[in-house]
Protein backbone atom coordinates (compact mmCIF):
# COMPACT_ATOMS: atom_id res chain seq x y z
CA UNK A 1 0.00 0.00 0.00
CA UNK A 2 2.80 2.42 1.23
CA UNK A 3 4.44 2.10 -3.18
CA UNK A 4 1.23 2.39 -4.13
CA UNK A 5 0.58 5.79 -2.19
CA UNK A 6 4.65 6.93 -3.27
CA UNK A 7 3.80 6.33 -6.65
CA UNK A 8 0.09 8.14 -6.99
CA UNK A 9 1.58 11.18 -4.64
CA UNK A 10 4.43 11.19 -8.02
CA UNK A 11 1.84 10.55 -10.56
CA UNK A 12 -0.34 13.21 -9.30
CA UNK A 13 2.45 15.85 -9.07
CA UNK A 14 3.78 15.24 -12.36
CA UNK A 15 0.45 14.90 -14.36
CA UNK A 16 -1.19 17.95 -12.85
CA UNK A 17 -2.13 20.84 -14.76
CA UNK A 18 0.09 23.81 -14.13
CA UNK A 19 -1.83 26.47 -11.64
CA UNK A 20 -0.80 29.35 -9.81
CA UNK A 21 0.64 28.58 -6.75
CA UNK A 22 1.46 30.40 -3.47
CA UNK A 23 5.27 30.23 -3.16
CA UNK A 24 6.65 28.20 0.08
CA UNK A 25 7.56 30.90 3.09
CA UNK A 26 11.10 31.85 3.52
CA UNK A 27 12.65 28.45 5.53
CA UNK A 28 16.23 28.28 6.31
CA UNK A 29 17.76 24.97 7.67
CA UNK A 30 21.11 23.43 7.81
CA UNK A 31 21.83 20.48 5.67
CA UNK A 32 23.35 16.94 7.86
CA UNK A 33 26.80 18.73 6.69
CA UNK A 34 26.06 21.90 8.70
CA UNK A 35 25.98 23.62 5.21
CA UNK A 36 23.10 26.75 5.42
CA UNK A 37 20.00 25.92 2.98
CA UNK A 38 16.85 27.70 1.88
CA UNK A 39 14.10 26.37 0.33
CA UNK A 40 14.26 29.81 -1.87
CA UNK A 41 16.90 28.49 -3.76
CA UNK A 42 14.34 25.72 -5.15
CA UNK A 43 12.21 28.19 -6.31
CA UNK A 44 10.52 26.64 -9.63
CA UNK A 45 11.47 22.96 -8.52
CA UNK A 46 9.46 20.08 -7.55
CA UNK A 47 9.79 19.43 -4.09
CA UNK A 48 8.81 16.67 -1.75
CA UNK A 49 9.59 17.54 2.23
CA UNK A 50 9.36 14.68 4.51
CA UNK A 51 8.97 15.49 8.34
CA UNK A 52 10.24 12.97 10.17
CA UNK A 53 11.49 12.31 14.10
CA UNK A 54 14.02 9.64 15.13
CA UNK A 55 11.80 8.49 17.79
CA UNK A 56 9.18 7.59 14.85
CA UNK A 57 9.38 3.91 13.90
CA UNK A 58 6.75 4.59 10.86
CA UNK A 59 9.19 8.16 9.56
CA UNK A 60 11.85 5.84 9.96
CA UNK A 61 10.88 3.36 7.99
CA UNK A 62 9.54 5.85 5.65
CA UNK A 63 13.68 6.64 4.92
CA UNK A 64 14.34 4.25 2.47
CA UNK A 65 11.21 4.79 0.50
CA UNK A 66 11.97 8.74 0.43
CA UNK A 67 15.61 7.63 -1.15
CA UNK A 68 14.13 5.56 -3.86
CA UNK A 69 11.60 8.34 -4.72
CA UNK A 70 14.46 10.91 -5.23
CA UNK A 71 16.65 8.16 -7.24
CA UNK A 72 13.75 6.78 -9.40
CA UNK A 73 12.46 11.02 -10.20
CA UNK A 74 15.71 12.89 -9.86
CA UNK A 75 16.49 13.06 -13.92
CA UNK A 76 13.23 14.58 -14.35
CA UNK A 77 13.67 17.22 -11.47
CA UNK A 78 12.44 16.02 -8.72
CA UNK A 79 13.94 17.16 -5.23
CA UNK A 80 12.83 14.99 -2.11
CA UNK A 81 14.67 16.38 1.54
CA UNK A 82 13.60 14.75 4.64
CA UNK A 83 13.58 17.30 7.72
CA UNK A 84 14.02 16.70 11.65
CA UNK A 85 14.57 18.79 14.28
CA UNK A 86 16.84 16.49 15.97
CA UNK A 87 20.32 17.15 15.84
CA UNK A 88 22.89 16.11 13.52
CA UNK A 89 24.29 13.18 15.06
CA UNK A 90 21.25 12.04 15.96
CA UNK A 91 19.50 12.36 12.51
CA UNK A 92 22.68 11.03 10.43
CA UNK A 93 22.99 7.93 13.00
CA UNK A 94 18.96 6.90 12.44
CA UNK A 95 19.31 7.59 8.83
CA UNK A 96 21.87 5.55 8.72
CA UNK A 97 20.38 2.84 10.68
CA UNK A 98 17.07 3.40 8.38
CA UNK A 99 18.89 3.00 5.41
CA UNK A 100 21.05 -0.11 6.40
CA UNK A 101 18.00 -2.06 7.03
CA UNK A 102 16.81 -1.27 3.74
CA UNK A 103 19.97 -2.89 1.89
CA UNK A 104 19.89 -5.67 4.29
Amino acid sequence: MKRLSVVGLVAAVFAAPARKVEPAPAVRLRLMNETPFSLESLKGSVVVLDFWAPSCVPCRTSLPAMDALQRKYEKQGLLVFSLTLETCATARRSTALSLRDRDA
